[in-house]
């Protein structure tokens, strides 16, 4: 597992494919699985993708008991900006280009 992973941090920056969204998916599930007690943040810098692959990913950041935080970083359009909705308790943080 990598030092991100291990402090709770994902970052989304590649267009969402069914492949960028199970390697998102897993990780959010091993988290949750691991102390869903514990929050987790998720940086998002992509221009969008498949919008099945980003409804997946919307689903599990919903399914998961963590908190899940989504940070806009960069660009965040098309279904990315799907991601970013999602979050249950206005976690949602924008970046100063983003405001």
């Amino acid at each position: 597992m990598g030092l991100l992973l291990r402090e709770r941090i994902m970052f989304l920056g590649n267009n969402i494919d069914d492949f960028v969204a199970d390697t998102i998916i897993s990780q959010l599930l091993l988290l949750d699985a691991q102390d869903p007690t514990k929050d987790i943040r998720l940086f998002v810098n992509c221009p969008g993708g498949s919008l099945s692959a980003s409804m997946a990913i919307y689903d599990v950041v919903q399914l998961v008991r963590a908190d899940v935080s989504t940070i806009a970083l960069g660009i965040s359009a098309s279904t990315a900006s799907i991601i970013l909705e999602v979050e249950r308790k206005a976690n949602a943080l924008q970046c100063p280009t983003h405001g």
